[in-house]
């Protein structure tokens, strides 16, 4: 049986961050054509790199870092 825990945290993100955010959530909820809370947008994205990252091993973190170099 799974234990639901709830904990708060505080992030704080630059203006430009938070409109990244906003941004790939909004096209994510167009894609899908469903709304989404930002958590679970966020837990998806890393879910998503753990995934990745457990199958290509640590080479996905390096891809990460490069592909979001500016």
């Amino acid at each position: 049986m799974s234990e639901n825990v709830e904990e708060r945290i505080t992030v704080t993100f630059t203006a430009e961050k938070l409109e990244r955010l906003k941004t790939a959530k909004g096209l994510f909820e167009n894609d899908v054509k469903t709304q989404i809370e930002v958590d679970n947008f966020i837990d998806m994205l890393v879910k998503t790199y753990l995934s990745y990252r457990a199958a290509r091993g640590a080479s996905e973190s390096s891809l990460l870092e490069k592909l979001t170099e500016r």
